[in-house]
Parts: structure tokens; C-alpha cells; sequence
């Protein structure tokens, strides 16, 4: 496995977490265009995937912010990049679920392997930081 820098865990953490933020805010203010983008089409989004869109706004908020103070602050600890690295694995089990249970995920399906790559990509700096010291 890739050994990383303390500087290069630093710099890709705020990359990815500036990301995670702007995707957050981009839900929260603009649902309907970002589900658009997404290729979802209106009459496919029930009420519950609403809420559940508010949610997930909200959680990538937080956790961009967090992750985007501790690497202002220093670096961020390495728990938080693993949380940030479980919630994305988290997501990318989710949209397996829902690919097999609706079966169009527009392209939303390219949320599974960047949800993925982005997770493995966190476990790479928190055991970097693991080895760094």
C-alpha cells in the first residue's frame, strides 16, 4: 500500500474535503438541478429520498467542514479520515442496494466507484499518518 506524506494527507484531505462540501451545499440549495445532474428524473424521487437527500446534504456539510478545520488546525486525526472513509464505503453499499432494487440509477452510477476509490483513498492517508508517527 501507498505510503503518503504527512503534507500530501494534509493537501488531500482538504482536496477531498472541499469536494465534500461543495457537493453537501449544492444538495441543500439546489436539490432538484444536483438530482438532475445526477440523472435522475423528478417523478422517480419519492418523498422519503428527499429527506433522505436533506440528510445526506447535511452529513457531507459536517464531515468537509470538520476535515477542512483539523487540516487548517494542523493535520486531521486519523479516526476522522477513517470515519470519512466508512461513510463513503457506506455510500457505495448503498447504491449497490439500490441499483438491485430499482435497477436504473441513472448516473448516479458513478457514484459506486468514486464512492470506492475515495474510501480507499482515506484508509491510504490514515495509515499514513498511522506510520508517520
Amino acid at each position: 500500500m501507498p505510503t503518503l506524506t504527512p503534507d500530501a494527507v494534509r493537501r488531500g484531505a482538504a482536496a477531498i474535503a472541499l469536494a465534500r462540501t461543495g457537493l453537501g451545499l449544492a444538495l441543500l440549495g439546489a436539490p432538484r438541478t444536483t438530482r438532475r445532474l445526477a440523472g435522475l428524473d423528478d417523478s422517480e424521487v419519492t418523498p422519503a429520498a428527499r429527506v433522505m437527500t436533506g440528510l445526506f446534504a447535511v452529513r457531507e456539510i459536517v464531515l468537509g467542514a470538520t476535515v477542512l478545520e483539523r487540516v487548517r488546525a494542523g493535520y486531521p486525526s486519523t479516526a476522522l479520515l477513517r470515519i470519512n472513509a466508512a461513510c463513503d464505503a457506506g455510500d457505495f453499499v448503498v447504491l449497490l442496494g439500490a441499483m438491485g432494487s430499482r435497477g436504473r440509477l441513472g448516473r448516479l452510477r458513478l457514484g459506486m466507484p468514486t464512492a470506492a476509490a475515495i474510501s480507499a483513498v482515506w484508509l491510504v492517508m490514515a495509515r499514513s499518518l498511522d506510520e508517520a508517527g
